[in-house]
């Protein structure tokens, strides 16, 4: 076992590799989920701007607990938060205006 921080990987495994956190849906509709590569430290919030599928409904996230928001993205199976070392999985679904997810990268 390696330990970086209080990050336990096993041998062998680089304490940079993926990282999934949580994210906690406060609404309906599909799941999200978030990859990231490197761990921030920082809140996230991601809420559904306009609801619709993949490919059309639009959200916005911030990482300063909402005081700031990057504004209009599209949702997509996999979206890259620029920057950020972040990857947004969204699930297959329609998505549904004012739907929030939050965690911590």
């Amino acid at each position: 076992m390696l330990s970086v921080g209080s990050i336990t990987t096993p041998s062998g495994a680089m304490p940079w590799a993926l990282f999934t956190p949580n994210l906690v849906k406060n609404g309906p509709g599909p799941l999200v989920t978030a990859v990231e590569t490197t761990l921030l430290g920082k809140p996230l919030l991601v809420r559904v701007a306009l609801g619709g599928i993949l490919g059309l409904g639009l959200f916005d996230y911030s990482t300063d607990g909402g005081v700031t928001f990057t504004l209009g993205l599209t949702l997509g199976a996999s979206v890259l938060l620029g920057g950020l070392g972040v990857t947004l999985n969204f699930a297959a679904g329609t998505y549904v205006l004012g739907t929030t997810y939050s965690g911590s990268i």
